[in-house]
């Protein structure tokens, strides 16, 4: 079974290192994405091929087929995701 990855934020970072990291590692799954603005969100799920995207936080955090989440966010935003 798959490790499922969510990833928090779709800036520069995600997109050009860390999905495409996490799709090329076996084991791995790109599983959701959060985004607070929900059509780029769906654009990047789409062109990484995670299977959901989500503009809340918590929604992301409640899929179970999320294992471990990327905070992708810049650092000054890591306190509330990390905090759940």
């Amino acid at each position: 079974m798959a490790f499922g990855w969510g990833i928090i934020s779709t800036g520069l970072h995600p997109e050009n290192k860390i999905a495409p990291a996490i799709n090329a590692t076996p084991g791995a799954q790109l599983v959701s994405v959060y985004s607070r603005d929900k059509e780029q969100g769906q654009s990047f799920a789409e062109k990484h091929g995670a299977l959901a995207s989500y503009d809340s936080l918590d929604e992301l955090l409640q899929d179970n087929r999320v294992d471990g989440v990327f905070l992708g966010s810049p650092n000054a935003m890591h306190a509330r995701p990390a905090s759940i």
